[in-house]
């Protein structure tokens, strides 16, 4: 998995590229934010009774509540997903506009 984040007017967008069964591991951060595919399809599991999300192109956003435990995994070989939140990304962690450290993982191990 490869990402890239770019920031501006306060929102920060984190791009991966992911191959099939590549993932963002499961996490949680007391920030909301969204999700979506850009190239191929992504399957979303949120831990708040939903059941799993296949997501396509075109779909829209998919908000990712905060404080609930969620996994964004690569369907289809060369997928990229982008992931949006209303602060800036330092290092491995999201900073929420109103100073609460998020958890966006970046950085699969």
């Amino acid at each position: 998995m490869r990402f890239q984040t770019y920031t501006w007017g306060g929102v920060a967008a984190t791009v991966y590229y992911l191959n099939r069964g590549e993932k963002v591991d499961r996490h949680q951060h007391p920030i909301e934010h969204t999700t979506v595919p850009l190239v191929g399809q992504s399957l979303v599991d949120i831990d708040d009774g939903r059941a799993l999300t296949i997501m396509k192109p075109g779909d829209p956003n998919l908000t990712l509540p905060a404080n609930v435990d969620h996994e964004i995994m690569a369907v289809d070989d060369g997928t990229v997903v982008m992931n949006m939140v209303v602060g800036s990304v330092s290092g491995d962690m999201v900073v929420a506009k109103d100073g609460e450290d998020g958890g966006v993982e970046l950085d699969a191990a």
